[in-house]
């Protein structure tokens, strides 16, 4: 299918294409749009097979039931009004907002063509909180890549889903297929003398503090004050500092099964 909302004129053409790319491949999708927005299923194949087109009400919440984003949304509203218009003139004027808005999305592909770091307010909120980069990093795992799966993972709402997943996608970090979302950047450099260093080790170790009480066997807890030598001391962060090359090396060509954290520290008091 075409990749997102904005390759569209017709806004049915859009909305059975997301329908036929669901889970389920359609089967029974309708019936439960119908349930959604309030409607006989009778009108759905109506508005996708005839002349028929839903109002601004049902397409918001058609936009709802797909989980699709704010900008989104308004789009489909503007294609909407585009095929429901009674003259020419006016749907000139539809026709050129729709090309307009179309043109700035692609200015911003073309800007968002950058290399591996964001910069500025774009770095700043991705490091604002773990969310951002587990939602990311998640997305190369096939079974995870629909706003649902990700909150039950995650145990997150919806709505935050949501709000993530639309700043990954306007960063260039991901994109939206259908009602699948996979990623484009799988790696965020951040540089060790960033400011935002020390929030992204907070974000990790506040979220690993969560874990202790899920008592899960799989993962790895240890916690130990101790006292040895100078010359030792360095020894040990020598042993330390090889393992991590060593598993970095092997996650990095390890193939996308599950999400894992590691954090790892070493210090002085």
């Amino acid at each position: 299918m075409k990749s997102s909302i904005y390759e569209f004129k017709d806004y049915k053409k859009f909305l059975l294409e997301l329908i036929k790319s669901s889970e389920s491949k359609g089967r029974g999708k309708r019936l439960e749009l119908a349930k959604y927005i309030g409607c006989q299923v009778s009108h759905i194949t109506n508005v996708f097979t005839g002349s028929a087109h839903f109002s601004q009400e049902q397409a918001e919440a058609a936009s709802r039931f797909f989980g699709l984003s704010q900008t989104e949304t308004e789009f489909l509203l503007l294609l909407v009004q585009y095929n429901r218009a009674g003259t020419q003139s006016l749907k000139k004027l539809y026709e050129r907002w729709i090309l307009e808005r179309q043109e700035k999305l692609t200015a911003l592909k073309s800007r968002l063509k950058m290399p591996d770091s964001l910069e500025g307010e774009a770095e700043a909120r991705y490091y604002s909180s773990w969310h951002y980069g587990a939602i990311h990093v998640l997305l190369s795992i096939h079974e995870f890549q629909s706003r649902e799966a990700i909150a039950k993972k995650l145990g997150l709402p919806l709505s935050k889903v949501d709000e993530v997943l639309l700043f990954l996608i306007e960063s260039g970090l991901c994109k939206k297929e259908g009602l699948k979302y996979s990623i484009v950047r799988p790696l965020i450099h951040l540089d060790k003398n960033s400011p935002l260093i020390s929030k992204h080790h907070t974000n990790w170790r506040l979220r690993t503090i969560m874990a202790f009480d899920d008592f899960n066997t799989n993962n790895l807890h240890y916690s130990s004050v101790f006292t040895l030598s100078k010359k030792d001391y360095e020894r040990v962060k020598e042993i330390l500092s090889k393992s991590l090359s060593e598993s970095l090396k092997l996650i990095t060509e390890s193939p996308e099964e599950e999400l894992g954290v590691l954090c790892l520290d070493l210090i002085k008091l």
